[in-house]
């Protein structure tokens, strides 16, 4: 595994319709609160690309995860005004932070991805029964691998009205896996997060977060050819200030520091029900306690 070198922590603050090709290409952009799906990609050689990066376009019809058979996946088909997308921050913008994306094959998402609804907006990530949607900061021969690495790779800021479903994506090489602010409420289900260097899940503000059928595991250690990054702290789970939250037939292993913990505001308010923590530093703390 490579990484970016290390940086200073930042400031704290399936159901898939039968669609064929030419219909998908016909289709108009999606206005909000409509389902918009997201294609895969793969790596090798492409226009504008090193052989080693991740392909971007153009591919053979049909391959690298092109869901709708029009040769163009990532940047360009951002760009072709159909109900496709080749990357998940253009889908969300697509839907106006209220709707569903849906990763429809499998692929490396190098991007901060950010879920901001507002004014009352619900919106839902996931990959499809099947999918490999790897959100990861870390791809070979990128020049952009070191500012990734030194930022969260899913970041949740939702209003107190706002609802954020997360479901069957992986997140890895970040600093945070996934990082919830304000007063979101949020639902984690099949999350996969792995060798974040700081926290796995980070819970901040008066955010409500739920956690089911999720691993999140090897936080706190994450290398690159230069050898391991340092976590800062290091922690599978944690719930900050006045937050909230549920973990529920889940796993937390391998953490640096603490498994799950919480800070002296958000003590007490944490539920797990059958929740294996094993191999973590600790498996239970509060920020007190480190």
């Amino acid at each position: 595994m490579t990484s970016g070198r290390r940086r200073k922590p930042l400031a704290r603050g399936l159901l898939i319709g039968t669609l064929c090709a030419p219909l998908l290409a016909l289709a108009t952009p999606a206005a909000a609160n409509h389902p918009v799906y997201v294609e895969g990609n793969c790596f090798g050689p492409g226009a504008g690309d090193a052989a080693t990066g991740l392909r971007q376009s153009p591919v053979t019809p049909g391959t690298c995860g092109d869901y709708d058979g029009d040769g163009r996946i990532g940047r360009a088909e951002d760009r072709d005004g159909d109900n496709n997308y080749g990357s998940i921050n253009a889908a969300l913008t697509a839907i106006a932070q209220n709707g569903r994306v849906v990763i429809v094959a499998s692929g490396t998402f190098p991007e901060v991805v950010k879920l901001a609804p507002t004014a009352g907006g619900n919106v839902s990530l996931e990959a499809a029964e099947g999918v490999d949607a790897n959100i990861d900061a870390v791809v070979q021969g990128d020049p952009g691998n070191t500012a990734r690495s030194a930022a969260p790779g899913i970041i949740i800021d939702g209003c107190g009205q706002c609802r954020v479903t997360v479901r069957n994506v992986m997140t890895r090489n970040w600093t945070d896996g996934v990082r919830v602010l304000g007063r979101s409420h949020v639902h984690l289900d099949e999350l996969r997060a792995e060798n974040n260097i700081d926290y796995g899940v980070h819970v901040m503000g008066r955010a409500k977060v739920s956690i089911s059928n999720s691993q999140i595991n090897a936080t706190g250690f994450r290398a690159d050819a230069e050898g391991p990054d340092q976590p800062d702290p290091g922690v599978g789970v944690f719930y900050e200030g006045r937050s909230k939250g549920s973990i529920h037939r889940s796993s937390v292993t391998g953490s640096a520091l603490a498994g799950v913990a919480s800070d002296d505001g958000a003590a007490g308010t944490i539920r797990l029900k059958l929740v294996q923590l094993f191999d973590n530093s600790t498996n239970f703390a509060t920020s007190q306690r480190w």
